[in-house]
C-alpha cells in the first residue's frame, strides 16, 4: 500500500519514486481526484458544518451583545417572568411604568429644549448675517438688531426664517435690506473704529430706557457699550 507522505524515498520501488514530490522536506504522493475519497469528502463535509455552526454561533453571540446593552442594569429576571405570566405584583408594575415614563418625559423635554435653543441661534444668526450683508459693521449690529426687532416676533417658517410686519410675515433677509435702507441708515454710517466718537448730540444724560429714543440707544451703544447692555441687556440675546 501507497502511503501519503514519506519521510525519505529509500527503499521505495524506483517506478513509484516519480509519483512522489518534495515538499518542506516531505515527500507528498500526487494523487488525482483526491477530494472525492470517501474518507477526503466525510472530512470536507464536516469541515463545512463547523464552518457553518461557527458562523451561526458567532452571529447569535453578537445578537445577544446587542439584546444585552439596551437591558437596563437594575433588570430584575423574576419580576419580568412574573410580569409575562400575569403573577406581577401590580404595585410593582406601577412603580415601573411610571419610572419608564418619567424618563421618557425626561428625554423629551430635553430634546425639546435643544431644539428650541438650536432654533433660537438660527435665528439670531439669520438676523445678523441680514445686517451684515446689508452693510451694518460687527459693532453696531446687536444695537441694530434690537432696534430692527423692536419687540416683533421671528420664528422658522420651513427652513426660512421670517419676521412678523405691518404687511404680514416677510422673510428676515427682505426685510432688514428694506429696514437698513430707511430707519436703519444710521447703523451703516456708524464708526467702529477705536477712537469712534459716535453721532453728535447723542448724550442720553440720565432718561430711563423707556424714555430713550432709537438714536439715543445707537448713541449709547457707540460711547457705552458697558452701559447699553446693562440697561439693555436683552440685546446681547440678538
Amino acid at each position: 500500500m501507497l502511503k501519503t507522505i514519506l519521510d525519505s524515498l529509500e527503499g521505495v520501488d524506483d517506478a513509484v519514486q516519480e509519483f512522489y514530490t518534495e515538499q518542506d522536506g516531505k515527500y507528498v504522493l500526487q494523487v488525482e481526484g483526491v477530494d472525492n475519497h470517501p474518507d477526503v469528502a466525510n472530512l470536507k463535509s464536516a469541515y463545512e458544518r463547523v464552518k457553518e455552526d461557527k458562523a451561526k454561533l458567532a452571529q447569535e453571540r453578537d445578537d445577544a451583545k446587542g439584546k444585552l446593552k439596551s437591558i437596563p442594569d437594575d433588570f430584575d429576571p423574576e419580576m419580568w417572568e412574573r410580569a409575562k405570566s400575569g403573577k406581577a405584583d401590580p404595585e410593582q408594575l406601577r412603580k415601573v411604568r411610571e419610572e419608564l415614563e418619567g424618563e421618557a418625559e425626561k428625554w423629551r423635554k430635553e430634546y425639546e429644549g435643544l431644539q428650541s435653543e438650536m432654533q433660537q441661534k438660527a435665528l439670531r444668526n439669520a438676523v445678523q448675517s441680514a445686517l451684515a450683508e446689508n452693510g451694518v459693521p460687527d459693532g453696531a449690529r446687536r444695537g441694530a438688531a434690537l432696534d430692527m426687532l423692536d419687540g416683533r416676533k421671528v420664528e422658522m417658517k420651513g427652513d426660512e426664517p421670517v419676521i412678523d410686519t405691518e404687511m404680514g410675515p416677510m422673510p428676515v433677509a427682505e426685510y432688514a435690506k428694506r429696514w437698513v435702507a430707511k430707519d436703519g441708515k444710521a447703523y451703516v454710517a456708524m464708526p467702529t473704529g477705536g477712537d469712534a466718537k459716535g453721532n453728535p448730540g447723542g448724550s442720553t444724560g440720565k432718561k430711563k430706557p423707556e424714555e430713550m429714543s432709537a438714536q439715543d440707544r445707537k448713541d449709547l451703544l457707540q460711547e457705552n457699550p458697558e452701559e447699553f447692555y446693562r440697561l439693555f441687556p436683552q440685546a446681547k440675546l440678538r
